[in-house]
C-alpha cells in the first residue's frame, strides 16, 4: 500500500523538468546551427571548386583557341600565296580552259601541308596526319598550369600524339581532283592548374578552301572609297558588309551602330586614312552579331571630345585606340592591335590615352594583343634634336596600353642630372646640355643587385637624348629622355619602374584616365609592351595591375591580311562604261514590274529613294542617304548617312532592269554579279566541329 502511494507523489512530483526542455531544446538548435554551417560550408566549397573548374576550363578553351587562331593563320598564309599564284598564272596563260579554282586549290593544299616547315601535317599513300606536338607551339601557357595535347580522344605525350586527318575532294570539268577541306579528328587537350582542377577538351579542326572568287556583290551594304560620315539625323544602323575609307561620328545625339556583318575602314584614296573616329557627344556601336561573327578592320580607332566608341566580336586594328578628352571605348570579344614597329609610331599598335576624363572598359574582352608600343609625345610642339632645328625620332615606351602621363618615367631621374633641380628645365646656353652634366651611378631604386642608368643602359641597351623645345628666340626647354635599342630593354625599365613607384605610376594614370576597368576572369592579355588594368581586390578597393610584356604572335599574317583588303568599287562596277556618261547624268533602272530598281550616276547622287524597290545606287560621287534603305550603295565618293541602310542580296533577274528608253541595262554598269557564299572569313575557313569537354 505505500509503494502505490510512492507513485503516486512520484507521478505528481514534476519539478527540473524545465531544465530537461531547455537542455532538449539547445541540444536541438544547436545541432540545427551546426547543420546549417556546414550546410554554408557545403556551398562555400562547392562553389569555389566550380570556379576553380570552369576557369581551368575557360583556360582550357584559350589553349584550343590558340590553335585554332594559329592554323587561322597558316590559312590566311596559304591563302595569300595561292591567290598571288593563281592570279599571276590566270594573268599569263593563254589556256581559255585554266581553272582558277583547280590552281588556288591545289596551290593552298601544298602550302598547308608545308606549314611550319611541314611539322604540322604530314601525307603520304596511307593518308594525312597532323603533329600535336607542333602544334602546341601556337598554346600560351599560364604560369604553374601544365598542359598535354593527344589525338583520338587520348591525351599521349605531344612527341607521340600523331593524329588522323580527313581529306575532302571534288572533281573539276576537266576531270581534276581538288582539294575542298582538311578534317583534323578528335584533337584533345587536358589542362591541370596548379591546384590539381582539370579540363578536357575534344573536338575536330576543319579548314576550308575557300571560293576563288572571294567578293560578293550580294553581301555588302556599303563600298564608300571616300569614307562614311555621321554628322546629324539622330540614330541610324548598318546592317551588312561594308568597306570604308574611313568613319566619321560627330556631334551630339548622333549615333551609329553596324551589325550583320564585317566593317573593313582602310585608306585607299589619298585623302583617307582608314580611321574610325568618334567625336563631339557621339556614339558608335560595332555590333559583329552576324551568323559568322562580324570582324572590323580598321586602320585607327579615335574616341575624343565624349566621343564613345563600343566594339565587340573580333577587332583587328593596324594603328591605335587613341583615347582624347573625354573618350569612351568599350571593348568586347577580341581585340587585336597588329602593328609591331619599334621605330613607326604610325605602324605601332598600342591603346594610348591623350586626353583628360577618358575612360576604358575592357572587362568583357577575352583576348587583347597589342603587338606595338606608345611613343613619348611631350606636351605642345615639336622636339629638335639640335639648335639647327632637326626634328627628333620618336622615342619608344615600354608600354603597349599607355596614359600620356606615363612619358614622365621616361624622363632622366632629377637625382641624376647635376646642376640643375628638374626635368624639363629651362636652358639658356648656346653649348648645348653635356653629357657630363649626368650621373650614371646614382641608385635609381634598391634592389639586388641596385640598378643605376648605366644598369639599363651599357652594353648598347639604350642612351641619354637630349630634346629641346623652343620657347623663344634665346631659351630652350630641355627634355633629358632614356631611349631604349629595342622592345626588350624598354619593357625590363618600366617593369622595374612600376616596381619601385605604383602608386606615382597610379597618380600619372588617374590626372588623364578617369576609369579603368578590371579584366575578365581569364581573359588573355598578350602585348608587345607593358599593359595595365585595375584590380577589383574586394571591399571596394581597386589596385592598378601590370600586364608585363610578351612574345606578340601573328601580327605579320594580320597585317598580310589587312594589306590585302583594297575597295571593291573597281570589282564590281564596269568604271570605263561609267566614266563615259556625261558629267551629272543620271540614270534610273526599272524592272518587268515597272519598278524603280537601281540608280546609276555620274557625279553625286543625293536623296534618291524613289520607291520601295529600290535596292542598288552606283556613283562616281558623293552620295547621301536620308531615310531607310534597303540594298547597296556603291561610291567612288562619300556616303553621309542620315538614315538607316540594311544589304539586301541582289534580287534575280536585276541586270536585266533597263532605263526607259532601253538605252542601257543594268547589267552594262556591274562586272561582279551575285554570287554563292564564300569562305574567306578566318572564323569560316577554320572552325570546330564535334566540341566535347568534360
Amino acid at each position: 500500500m505505500k509503494k502505490t502511494i510512492l507513485f503516486k507523489n512520484l507521478r505528481k512530483n514534476n519539478k527540473g523538468s524545465a531544465l530537461v526542455t531547455v537542455i532538449v531544446s539547445m541540444i536541438f538548435v544547436m545541432a540545427l546551427g551546426a547543420a546549417l554551417l556546414f550546410s554554408t560550408y557545403m556551398s562555400y566549397k562547392i562553389a569555389l571548386s566550380q570556379r576553380r573548374s570552369t576557369e581551368a576550363f575557360y583556360t582550357a578553351e584559350s589553349m584550343a583557341d590558340d590553335i585554332r587562331f594559329g592554323l587561322q593563320t597558316e590559312a590566311t598564309r596559304a591563302l595569300t600565296i595561292a591567290y598571288t599564284e593563281t592570279m599571276t598564272e590566270y594573268v599569263k596563260t593563254t589556256n581559255t580552259s585554266f581553272d582558277t579554282q583547280t590552281n588556288f586549290a591545289n596551290a593552298f593544299e601544298r602550302e598547308m601541308l608545308d606549314a611550319k616547315g611541314g611539322s604540322i601535317f604530314s601525307k603520304d599513300g596511307a593518308g594525312c596526319a597532323y603533329n600535336a606536338k607542333a602544334l602546341s607551339v601556337y598554346v600560351n601557357i599560364p604560369k604553374g598550369g601544365t598542359f598535354s595535347l593527344g589525338s583520338g580522344g587520348s591525351f599521349e605525350d605531344p612527341d607521340t600524339a600523331i593524329g588522323e586527318v580527313l581529306t575532302f575532294y571534288d572533281v573539276d570539268s576537266k576531270g581534276e581532283l581538288r582539294l575542298t577541306k582538311l578534317c583534323l579528328l578528335k584533337l584533345g587537350l587536358r589542362y591541370t592548374r596548379e591546384d590539381g582542377y582539370e579540363s578536357r577538351i575534344i573536338t575536330d579542326i576543319t579548314i576550308n578552301v575557300p571560293s576563288f572568287s572571294y567578293d560578293d556583290l550580294g553581301s555588302y551594304a556599303i563600298v564608300a572609297d571616300k569614307g562614311i560620315i555621321k554628322n546629324s539625323g539622330g540614330e541610324s544602323r548598318i546592317s551588312g558588309k561594308v568597306y570604308a575609307g574611313s568613319l566619321s561620328i560627330s556631334g551630339n545625339g548622333n549615333s551609329l551602330e553596324h551589325n550583320g556583318g564585317d566593317l573593313i575602314v582602310k585608306g585607299t584614296k589619298s585623302d583617307t586614312n582608314g580611321t574610325v573616329c568618334v567625336s563631339k557627344g557621339a556614339s558608335f556601336a560595332f555590333g559583329g552579331t552576324s551568323e559568322i561573327g562580324g570582324e572590323l578592320w580598321a586602320g585607327e580607332l579615335i574616341a575624343e571630345e565624349k566621343g564613345s566608341l563600343k566594339t565587340s566580336g573580333r577587332a583587328y586594328v593596324a594603328d591605335d585606340l587613341i583615347l582624347g578628352a573625354g573618350g569612351k571605348a568599350e571593348l568586347s570579344g577580341s581585340y587585336f592591335g597588329f602593328g609591331s614597329s619599334f621605330s613607326n609610331p604610325n605602324q605601332s599598335s598600342a591603346i594610348i590615352v591623350n586626353g583628360e576624363g577618358a575612360s576604358l572598359d575592357i572587362s568583357l574582352l577575352n583576348r587583347l594583343s597589342l603587338a606595338g608600343i606608345s611613343f613619348i609625345d611631350v606636351f605642345g610642339g615639336e622636339l629638335y634634336k639640335d639648335s639647327e632645328g632637326e626634328i627628333t625620332p620618336p622615342v619608344p615606351m615600354g608600354e603597349s596600353l599607355s596614359v600620356k602621363t606615363n612619358q614622365l618615367a621616361y624622363l632622366v631621374p632629377v637625382e641624376c642630372i647635376k646642376n640643375y633641380a628638374g626635368n624639363p628645365f629651362i636652358f639658356d646656353s648656346d653649348e648645348g646640355f653635356n653629357s657630363d652634366y649626368i650621373d650614371m651611378n646614382t641608385v635609381l631604386w634598391e634592389g639586388n643587385p641596385e640598378k643605376t642608368l648605366n644598369s639599363y643602359l651599357a652594353g648598347g641597351k639604350g642612351e641619354i637624348i637630349t630634346l629641346y623645345k623652343n620657347i623663344d628666340s634665346e631659351t630652350k626647354l630641355v627634355y633629358v629622355f632614356l631611349q631604349f635599342s629595342n622592345q626588350k630593354y624598354a619593357n625590363e625599365y618600366f617593369q622595374d619602374y612600376f616596381g619601385a613607384y605604383p602608386d606615382r605610376i597610379s597618380e600619372y594614370m588617374k590626372f588623364y584616365l578617369k576609369e579603368l576597368s578590371d579584366k575578365a576572369d581569364g581573359a588573355d592579355i598578350n602585348s608587345a609592351g607593358n599593359a595595365f588594368y585595375m584590380k577589383n581586390s574586394g571591399l571596394n578597393e581597386e589596385k592598378l595591375t601590370l600586364v608585363s610584356a610578351s612574345d606578340s604572335l601573328w601580327s605579320e599574317s594580320l597585317q598580310s591580311r589587312f594589306n590585302m583588303f583594297s575597295s571593291p568599287f573597281s570589282r564590281f562596277v564596269n568604271s570605263e562604261k561609267l566614266n563615259k556618261l556625261s558629267s551629272g547624268k543620271k540614270l534610273e533602272f526599272y524592272d518587268n514590274d515597272h519598278n524603280l530598281v537601281a540608280i546609276v550616276a555620274k557625279g553625286e547622287c543625293a536623296n534618291s529613294l524613289a520607291g520601295e524597290g529600290l535596292r542598288l545606287i552606283i556613283a562616281s560621287g558623293d552620295v547621301e542617304i536620308s531615310g531607310n534603305f534597303e540594298g547597296t550603295v556603291l561610291t567612288e565618293g562619300q556616303l553621309t548617312l542620315k538614315g538607316n541602310i540594311k544589304g539586301q542580296p541582289l534580287c534575280e533577274g536585276i541586270l536585266e532592269a533597263a532605263t526607259k528608253d532601253g538605252a542601257y541595262t543594268l547589267g552594262d554598269f556591274i562586272t561582279f554579279g551575285p554570287e554563292s557564299d564564300n569562305l574567306w572569313s578566318p572564323e569560316r575557313l577554320v572552325y570546330y566541329e564535334n566540341w566535347t569537354k568534360n
